[in-house]
């Protein structure tokens, strides 16, 4: 059989693993659109297009640390090496390194093809894959057929723009988060941060320590909880942008010279053809099987579209789901029963009001789906208590939770000490 995976990021490198262990024989290609592996977590001092005139991938600026303790950012079986302890919160280059050690030990990078640029994949009658990829160096394409295709492109590197009346007389500085990389260029300035996710927190912390004051605009009522640093405002959402001022919908104006979006990522996968069977919208892919598998053609996997959980052990349970139903361990369910569920969990999406691929408080039953259904392997329940800790700890000590180290004392229980001694 032969399979192609594309992206080797945390979501492609596993899926190796997977094929590696699950299925020995099978013949796989990872497509890589950069030179390295890693994916996003890869830091480029580049913004904008690459060498190659591409949008830039990478989303990581130069002092992102994760948002998630290393001990919920384990493979199975395969830890962090021994330079990490005393700290669970890594930064990028930390992660990088991980997954460039966990594709070494795994001898995934001779079946990696890098600096190749997917364009194309189509279904072909004979029920195998049509890929069309491009070798950037060479400047020359090639067609590739394979019986199975892994999509692990990842999500959050097209930006989602939005429109603010007066976005078009604003004479200052405006730019998406995906572009950001260091604090300097807004040294002394008033700086409006739009968003209130992971990126506009963090970035408003790291802007308040060299601009006159950080305004961030939200409308999450759980932000009322969080402290930040002094020059920190928290302000309502925005009414309209002025030459050099902001007005907010509470009545209030504030004079501004920049503007950071921190408005999240859209999907992004141009190179799948309309034969694919697949609607792509901003926030979903559809249908999907749990997410993963694509219903009108079940041998086109998804890696990693789920939001809000923990990350590389979901990433390989979900590749492991995936190797098991093309190896023949597990049968998916018929067509009309995947929609089925399909719709029951389009329909639960719209009571949440969340985005479509958002699990949130369900990480645990989708876990046990997938183990129950394909017997993968299971993680300790530990992991899922350090993350709810961890998910804690950031609304109730958003300053200091970074300074948390969790110890795993055996698979039902840790301890936490906080190095700056906040209890």
């Amino acid at each position: 059989m032969q399979i192609a995976v594309i992206g080797a990021g945390a979501a492609g490198l596993v899926v190796g693993r997977r094929l590696v262990e699950d299925m020995p024989g099978a013949d796989f290609t990872i497509f890589e659109r950069t030179d390295s592996v890693g994916g996003t977590w890869v830091y480029t001092e580049e913004q904008f297009k690459d060498k190659y005139g591409l949008p830039i991938h990478s989303s990581m600026y130069k002092s992102l640390r994760t948002n998630l303790p290393k001990e919920t950012m384990e493979y199975f079986g395969f830890p962090y090496d021994k330079t990490h302890e005393g700290i669970s919160y890594l930064n990028a280059a930390d992660i990088v390194r991980y997954l460039e050690q966990f594709a070494k030990h795994f001898e995934l990078i001779e079946k990696i093809k890098f600096n190749h640029h997917v364009t194309s994949v189509m279904p072909l009658p004979n029920n195998r894959w049509r890929i069309t990829v491009t070798d950037l160096p060479k400047d020359s394409e090639k067609q590739c057929e394979f019986d199975a295709i892994f999509v692990c492109n990842g999500h959050l590197h097209c930006p989602n723009h939005i429109k603010i009346e007066g976005q078009d007389v604003f004479s200052g500085f405006q730019l998406h988060s995906h572009h950001y990389r260091k604090p300097e260029p807004y040294t002394d300035k008033n700086v409006l941060v739009i968003g209130s996710g992971p990126s506009g927190t963090d970035l408003s912390v790291e802007l308040s320590t060299v601009a006159q004051n950080v305004y961030l605009s939200h409308h999450d009522p759980t932000m009322d909880q969080i402290v930040f640093p002094e020059k920190v405002t928290k302000k309502p959402d925005v009414l309209r942008l002025n030459n050099d001022s902001v007005d907010f919908v509470d009545g209030s104006t504030s004079d501004i010279d920049a503007i950071l979006y921190c408005t999240g990522y859209k999907m992004n996968m141009p190179f799948l053809t309309p034969e694919c069977g697949l609607e792509i919208t901003d926030h979903s892919v559809s249908p999907l099987f749990f997410h993963m598998v694509n219903i009108n053609i079940p041998t086109m996997f998804f890696i990693g579209l789920v939001n809000k959980s923990f990350l590389f052990p979901l990433f390989e349970m979900q590749a492991e789901f995936c190797t098991k139903t093309l190896n023949g361990y597990i049968s998916l369910p018929p067509k009309e029963d995947m929609l089925k569920w399909w719709q029951a969990e389009n329909s639960q999406v719209q009571l949440r009001q969340k985005k479509p691929h958002y699990i949130g408080n369900a990480i645990k039953e989708y876990h046990d789906f997938i183990h129950k259904f394909a017997n993968t392997n299971i993680y300790d329940p530990v992991v899922f208590k350090i993350y709810k800790d961890s998910s804690s700890r950031k609304k109730s000590h958003f300053l200091n939770y970074r300074s948390d180290v969790y110890t795993v004392i055996d698979a039902e229980n840790f301890r936490r000490i906080n190095l700056d001694g906040i209890e």
